[in-house]
């Protein structure tokens, strides 16, 4: 009786495991591409008319510029040069992070649903080889 419990326990969680993983990887995707591409460059933060800015060359040629909000101002801690990410085709955007959190954690949640199927059907195979 235990057994035939554990087998369907086993067996809901290799499906949970992997039809999550699927559901939340194509939701991965789709923030991915929305996301878009975002160049690493080196910004020099200099003082602007509306607050600090940071300027940077784009891998085209051409310089970027953007004027620093209060949480850029917080992550930089009064520094005067910065690793950034720019968009490429908008001279005006930029981040400190390569992704943004949400597609991280979209990700990242991939990731653990695609171990919980994977570890679930291990065990499950386990299960069935050792009885």
């Amino acid at each position: 009786m235990v057994g035939h419990t554990v087998d369907v326990l086993l067996e809901t969680f290799t499906w949970v495991g992997f039809l999550g993983a699927v559901a939340v990887g194509v939701v991965w995707l789709i923030l991915l591409l929305v996301d878009g591409t975002w160049t690493p460059a080196n910004a020099v933060i200099e003082p602007g008319e509306n607050g600090r800015v940071a300027h940077w060359f784009t891998a085209e040629g051409g310089v970027g510029r953007a004027v620093l909000s209060d949480a850029d101002e917080a992550h930089l801690a009064g520094a005067d040069e910065a690793a950034i990410y720019y968009r490429p085709g908008a001279d005006d955007r930029m981040r400190f992070v390569a992704r943004s959190p949400l597609v991280r954690l979209t990700g990242w949640f991939t990731v653990g649903f695609l171990a919980v199927g994977v570890l679930a059907l291990v065990l499950s195979l386990v299960s069935m080889f050792a009885s």
